[in-house]
């Protein structure tokens, strides 16, 4: 077999041929990790020596979570080595695993490591020699009473028989009646065709007992992991086919479960225990891989690695599993994740995590954090060498349950290293331990000239905060009708009672009134008659109070018959019957109300083309400030106008006109004089076939800018002003179908303006704006069918851009309410009773509530600060939770604290709300102890200490062996 080879080649050829002596260090060696930004500096774990390390196991002590150890082969000695640390990876210990008393007992490889519930540290790994050309093989583990500092001798969990491989472990820690028991799953080579896999479990680390959980012919690479319930977990790689003649062509990743403390085992999936099929069978060939010291070539499994969520939180039990596979196209290795909520039975559809990387990606490793949920997962990738040699260990994680990961990887290694430096190349597989909101991946390295062992911290929250999916700005749309194809819509209180109106021009002779109840929703229409209109906006063109409403359309009684229709308020949501002026044009576009000419009096600005030639005007309508129009002044634009806008472009207080004109692919600018009047135009290139636009000061500098969309090509173009009414070259974004209207609103709240736009598909594009005229993709968003036009502003009055378009297909209009997250939490810190030192106080819990209006994508809760482990988290509904408007979720804490003195930390929630992260003081005093002259309290039938004296008495300040302590007479 392969595998077998590999161990053959470890014991003969371990490093090229290079055999340095191991010199084990008699004390820690260190070096201090600075958290900068969500990673921190690497730290070297192995020692500054020329030994060569690889493949590393690692894990963390329950019972104090500072304490991590990992482990690794040791390829220039015999040993599998132990790596401890006391201090969360700032430095780091070595000291080698014993091995068995009898033989095999030569050589040691594949590494693994887990803690007990007590806070006991087992080691496994295989034991083996090389005789007379046969390799054999025991698996043992080794128990440390003192964190790894040291190590009794070693067990026998499979003896030599069956030549087994590739042990790892791990120890039920959860309050089941299978608590404290050790599993160890590997797979046997008995004969030809059989390579069963095998789950051993104790509860002594002594004594073994053997379960086979199923011989499909070609089983490598059992990896283990415990449910909440202690319900016991294998997947493992089978590269053989489903009939199990036909091996190395593909292969499958497996599963079987245990809910009897591993003295049976249930397979899943369909068929059998199948997750997913592989497109390799028991390795796969890279090339710049190893450095050639056998033949033939080392290769990579798919190393499958699997964990399950024990946090007690809202995805407690849910499996996620992860494994390298090879692309069939372009025969690059990458990196698959599953999840499964139903305990195995189902699972689903497997998922490129590294995505945008065309090279080679292996050996991935999954933690979940179980203080918060988080699915962390590292793994090689060559992404960064264009040559697919070097590689760095890179990093994700999902704190949703795994539906949906970081926006991009996350480079940890902050050094390239060669896989070209020893014969095996990074080793067999990684792993990593996560919890406190901090994953700690341990990878192979070789930036020092040959393989060592390399950690970091990754500040799980801060990721989350910067990295994580965008939450989608506005909630699915909701149509309003009335029966008719609309055009145009604008917006206004009609009818006074303080809450946002729609009116809607269709495509016949009515305009539709939805009166607004101020939520977001609307009362059914009223029509009033109009003669038709394609273009609308709203004024108070006889200064009154009451909002008019303004058309453009046609009057086929007139020539040209292009015309302006003026409807007055009554102040009550109807309006009385309309006024037609002559627009100067036959077909009408868009139109703009403003006082153009400072009289005080609103002026009505309309676009016409003449419909057959495209060749246009814009023409003002100047108002008498009764609600009549004087007759129209057009002024020359470019070829088929279509859309105007008002602003004043230059600074000097006169309104200008920018009008898009789409035959000609430009923009006018007509420059006001200040009486209703306008200069020659001055024309710039925009986009093909601008059709709409709209003003606005994108990139920060007090100026006016415009946006306009193209029909065709790119969606929208951006026109920056100088300052003086000039502009920059414009700058097109987006490919694809063009649009066909515009809006802009500060959508993510960030203080900058972004932009919607609608096409004929159906759906509003949002772009958010950087804040320095540029844009980035935000996202779609669903609208109707056949959307025209688009209009922005606040329809529920909770400070917040929505979207209402009109949708010519399906006769509707789309309103898009924007998404409002706010957590809010309490209470807003929290002060714990005094406590005795190293003893559990009440809990207290913090409520965190949804006062927006979309659902609340909760991260982590985690706890920080210098002294965060003095405080412990009882329960937490929170964390990975999407929580709906008016909803909450709770976070339970006690005080534990560990050493005598004030104790302070923070509650920080990080979320998908504007004010994310959220901290939350906490605070507590612990005492060296309680009051003597109090009578005893007797411990509660849980075994927790007494609480503190009831509050009220006198009290006193004694100092105690040099420590000041609040006491009670």
């Amino acid at each position: 077999m392969q595998a077998k080879n590999l161990l053959a080649r470890a014991a003969g050829l371990r490093s090229a041929g290079r055999r340095p002596s191991v010199t084990l260090p008699h004390r820690p060696f260190a070096s201090t990790p600075r958290l900068s930004g969500a990673i921190s500096d690497n730290v070297q774990v192995s020692p500054a020596d020329n030994n060569i390390y690889s493949t590393t196991a690692a894990t963390y002590d329950p019972t104090n979570h500072a304490n991590l150890d990992a482990a690794a082969n040791l390829l220039s000695s015999t040993p599998v080595v132990g790596f401890s640390s006391t201090d969360a990876g700032s430095s780091w210990g070595m000291q080698p695993y014993p091995f068995p008393d009898g033989p095999p007992n030569r050589f040691g490889f594949y590494p693994g490591a887990a803690f007990d519930a007590s806070g006991t540290l087992y080691g496994s790994s295989l034991a083996f020699d090389v005789r007379g050309g046969y390799l054999t093989t025991q698996v043992a583990v080794s128990k440390s009473l003192d964190k790894g500092k040291t190590w009794r001798g070693a067990s026998t969990v499979e003896p030599p028989s069956t030549n087994a491989e590739k042990p790892l472990i791990a120890i039920d820690t959860t309050a089941s009646p299978y608590r404290n028991r050790i599993y160890v799953a590997y797979d046997t080579n008995p004969s030809n065709y059989s390579q069963p896999i095998v789950v051993a479990h104790s509860d002594d680390g002594l004594t073994w007992t053997r379960t086979q959980v199923n011989d499909f012919g070609g089983d490598f690479g059992a990896a283990p992991a415990v449910g909440p319930n202690g319900d016991v977990y294998v997947a493992w790689d089978d590269w053989c086919d489903r009939v199990g003649i036909f091996c190395n062509s593909t292969g499958r990743i497996l599963l079987a479960k245990s809910v009897d403390g591993g003295n049976t085992f249930t397979t899943f999936g369909q068929p059998g225990a199948e997750v997913a099929m592989t497109n390799i069978g028991s390795m796969a060939t890279m090339p710049n891989y190893s450095n050639g010291c056998s033949n033939p070539p080392i290769g990579v499994n798919p190393t499958p690695s699997l964990d399950v969520d024990r946090s007690g939180g809202v995805h407690n039990g849910t499996l996620y599993l992860v494994w390298g596979d090879e692309q069939p196209r372009f025969g690059r290795m990458h990196i698959f994740f599953a999840r499964s909520s139903d305990g195995g039975a189902h699972w689903s559809p497997r998922v490129q995590l590294d995505t945008a990387n065309s090279n080679d990606a292996w050996q991935p490793a999954l933690a979940v954090d179980q203080s918060n949920g988080a699915v962390t997962i590292s793994w090689y990738d060559r992404r960064d060498d264009p040559g697919n040699r070097f590689y760095r260990l890179y990093y994700t994680q999902s704190t949703d349950g795994g539906m949906t990961f970081l926006r991009s990887q996350v480079q940890v290694a902050n050094s390239p290293s060669d896989p070209t430096l020893d014969c095996l190349g990074t080793g067999d597989y990684m792993q990593m331990a996560s919890v406190d909101g901090n994953a700690h991946p341990f990878w192979s390295d070789t930036r020092n000239g040959r393989v060592q062992i390399f950690t970091a911290s990754v500040d799980e929250a801060m990721l989350a905060q910067t990295l994580s999916q965008a939450p989608p700005l506005f909630a699915n749309s909701v149509q309003l009708t009335d029966g008719f194809p609309p055009n145009d819509l604008a917006a206004g209180d009609f009818n006074g009672d303080g809450k946002t109106d729609l009116a809607v021009a269709n495509d016949n002779p009515y305009v539709s009134i939805f009166r607004g109840k101020g939520d977001g929703s609307f009362e059914a229409p009223t029509n009033a008659l109009v003669g038709g209109g394609s273009a609308i906006a709203v004024g108070d063109l006889n200064k009154d109070g009451k909002l008019d409403l303004v058309f453009a359309g046609s009057n086929s009684t007139s020539t040209p018959y292009g015309d302006v229709k003026v409807l007055l308020g009554n102040g009550d949501g109807t309006f009385q019957a309309p006024v037609s002026y002559p627009s100067g044009g036959e077909c009408t576009g868009r139109l703009a109300v403003a006082d153009l000419n400072g009289d005080g009096s609103s002026d009505v600005a309309v676009v016409n083309r003449t419909c057959y030639t495209g060749a246009g005007n814009v023409a003002i309508l100047l108002g008498k400030g009764d609600g009549t129009l004087q007759p129209a002044v057009t002024y020359p634009a470019g070829m088929a106008p279509t859309s105007v806008a008002i602003a004043d472009f230059r600074g000097s207080g006169k309104l200008d006109l920018a009008v898009t004109n789409t035959n000609a692919g430009t923009v006018s600018i007509l420059f006001g004089n200040g009486n209703g009047t306008f200069q020659a135009p001055s024309t710039y290139s925009a986009g093909t076939g601008p059709v709409d636009l709209v003003v606005g000061n994108f990139n920060g500098d007090g100026k006016p800018d415009i946006a306009v969309t193209n029909q065709q090509g790119t969606p929208f173009s951006v026109l920056l002003n100088k300052g003086d009414g000039t502009f920059l070259p414009s700058t097109s974004y987006g490919s694809g179908a063009g649009s066909n209207s515009i809006a802009s609103g500060d959508f993510d709240l960030d203080g900058t303006l972004d932009l919607a736009l609608t096409g004929g598909g159906g759906n509003a594009m949002i772009w958010l704006g950087k804040g320095d005229g540029t844009f980035a993709a935000g996202g779609t968003y669903w609208t109707g069918s056949g959307s025209r036009r688009l209009l922005v502003t606040d329809l529920n009055a909770d400070q917040h851009p929505d979207l209402a378009v009109t949708n010519g297909f399906s006769w509707d209009i789309g309103i898009l309410l924007g998404a409002t997250r706010s957590a809010e939490a309490q209470p807003a810190g929290v002060t714990f009773p005094d406590q005795v030192a190293k003893t559990m106080g009440p809990v207290r819990t913090v409520t965190v509530s949804n006062h927006g209006t979309a659902d609340l994508h909760l991260a982590t809760a985690d706890l920080k600060g210098a002294n965060a482990r003095d405080f412990a988290r009882v329960s937490d509904t929170c964390s990975g939770a999407a929580i709906p408007a008016g909803v909450n979720c709770t976070v339970s804490l006690r005080f534990v604290p560990t050493a005598v003195g004030s104790r302070t930390a923070s509650l920080q929630i990080t979320d998908d709300a504007a004010a994310s992260p959220q901290l939350l003081p906490l605070s507590g005093t612990a005492l060296l102890r309680y009051p003597t002259s109090l009578p005893a309290t007797p411990r509660s039938d849980r075994g927790l200490p007494p609480p503190p004296p009831p509050p009220g008495l006198p009290t006193v300040t004694r100092s105690v062996d040099g420590i000041w302590l609040r006491l009670r007479d």
